[in-house]
């Protein structure tokens, strides 16, 4: 695989050890690190990894907000998932998938389309969210009082999910409507 992709001059850097490689990539706004790890000759994880850090104390919380996406926009449904790497923490998306035995970079390359196009889709609206701790501190509370109260507060859940919501909602249309 890495011999394919030098030849289509992809710049990477191998990690036998781990059976990966890692390689530089970008859009129009920012760049980032992909690393590819293969677990057998078939089944593979592409992981894009932001190169913008979250502060260690509100790596709990961007989790669970991003953890609350996945679950309500069924992300993870289609082989990815957004989230934040604690060891590292940044944001990541992660890909996993199978190579075909026939037309194999076609497969690999899916993938990997698959997950850039997911990692430019969220990148910017995690990094913005970011940027507004208190708002998203004010969701975790809520979540606490509901949880609390054993998930029984049909209300507070509202005001939960509206909240959530709106806040998502307000970055990600900001990122969307400049992409577009």
């Amino acid at each position: 695989m890495a011999t394919q992709l030098r030849k289509r001059n992809w710049d990477i850097l191998v990690d036998n050890r781990n059976q990966a490689f890692i390689t530089p990539f970008e859009n129009d706004f920012e760049k980032w690190e992909m690393e590819v790890k293969f677990h057998d000759k078939s089944d593979f994880l592409v992981s894009s990894r932001s190169r913008w850090t979250i502060e260690n104390e509100d790596t709990p919380l961007m989790t669970q907000a991003l953890e609350r996406l996945n679950d309500r926009n069924a992300i993870g449904t289609f082989g990815s998932h957004i989230g934040i790497n604690e060891e590292l923490n940044c944001f990541e998306v992660k890909t996993s998938s199978e190579l075909a035995e026939k037309k194999t970079l076609d497969a690999f390359f899916a993938t990997v389309y698959e997950n850039t196009e997911l990692y430019g889709r969220w990148s910017e609206t995690v990094q913005k969210v970011g940027s507004q701790m208190d708002h998203l501190r004010e969701i975790k509370d809520a979540e606490d009082v509901l949880a609390e109260s054993g998930y029984k507060d049909a209300a507070l859940e509202n005001r939960l999910n509206l909240l959530s919501d709106a806040f998502l909602e307000k970055y990600d249309e900001e990122s969307v409507l400049r992409t577009d």
